[in-house]
């Protein structure tokens, strides 16, 4: 019997994906990996579910070892540690042989897991059998998977906002950059940036877990705004009103309350694919106030004519917009 021999393509995707994933777990993450991490998985999707098989793989094994740690308080184990590029070598292979299947490995450990995407621009809500509601904004991208015992969602790209119907016995559960969110009946945003990972409670209560054992969870209620990363969780509290504005992006709005004309032109960014340029630093710290439509740039633009007098150049792919 002829031994199965694995595709150089299979193994190359896994080679990169470990190594993607082993650098996203490590201290020296930064915005510029973030978006190499992206561009890889915007590539292809055998690219998203090679890293998808690896990511889920590692947080089953973290979770596993977490488990085992109270149990076995030997001085070895007192202190913390991570032999994660061993275990993302051992991964990768096992992501390999299973892309040998078809993909039979990674859709077996989520039998019910399905896609839920958005373009640039776009928007869409996604309603569950049990009544609760995953809200996606642009350029998004969630995996959802229900079960008798538990209720998955990974969001693997951009923001969603969540309406949960708690069910104590069937948890609701939000994975996320090596973080879990868990519902505690609540209405909450989750958003992945290059700083880290943002977690807005506007309703209710959920438990904030981290990956490293040295996290502890974090309770949030409502009006508490966390902001992870790989070492540290920071939390801030936000008026109500506040919160109400970040979330206008679910009726198709964006709201500015004294930012500034670059803050102004990189929110604008997120929803359009002709990109505004701020070209210069005194025109970037103007302030604006108003409430414009998520894809109504020339409103936008027409009052950096109007009311800054401001000089618009279009260009094929881009405006810019400078004294």
């Amino acid at each position: 019997m002829s031994e199965k021999k694995v595709p150089p393509a299979d193994v190359a995707r896994a080679d990169a994906a470990s190594r993607l994933l082993d650098r996203q777990l490590s201290e020296e993450w930064k915005e510029e990996d973030e978006a190499q991490l992206e561009n890889w998985m915007d590539a292809s999707l055998a690219h998203r579910v090679a890293y998808w098989r690896l990511e889920a793989a590692w947080e089953q094994t973290d979770r596993l070892a977490a488990l085992r740690r109270p149990m076995r308080e030997t001085p070895a184990q007192t202190a913390p540690t991570r032999n994660w590029p061993f275990f993302a070598r051992i991964a990768a292979a096992v992501v390999v042989v299973g892309a040998l299947g078809a993909g039979a490995a990674f859709y077996a450990a989520e039998p019910a897991a399905k896609t839920y995407a958005t373009e640039i621009g776009g928007r869409e809500t996604i309603t569950l059998r049990d009544g609760s509601q995953i809200e996606l904004n642009t350029d998004s991208s969630v995996r959802v998977a229900l079960s008798n015992g538990e209720r998955k969602v990974w969001l693997d790209k951009g923001e969603a906002f969540f309406q949960v119907r708690h069910n104590a016995k069937r948890p609701f559960v939000v994975i996320a950059s090596g973080h879990r969110i868990v519902d505690i009946g609540t209405k909450f945003t989750v958003r992945r940036e290059a700083r880290g990972l943002s977690i807005a409670v506007t309703e209710g209560k959920v438990k904030l877990e981290s990956s490293d054992a040295k996290l502890k969870p974090t309770l949030l209620t409502a009006g508490q705004v966390a902001l992870a990363d790989a070492n540290s969780v920071s939390i801030a509290k936000k008026p109500v009103e506040e919160l109400s504005t970040e979330l206008k992006w679910r009726n198709g709005l964006v709201e500015f309350r004294y930012s500034t004309l670059a803050e102004a032109a990189k929110e604008f960014n997120r929803y359009n694919r002709n990109k505004l340029v701020i070209a210069d630093a005194q025109a970037a710290k103007l302030t604006v106030v108003g409430t414009f439509g998520t894809n109504d740039v020339d409103a936008f633009v027409r009052l950096a004519q109007r009311v800054f007098g401001l000089h618009v150049v279009q260009h094929e792919d881009e405006t810019v917009i400078s004294r």
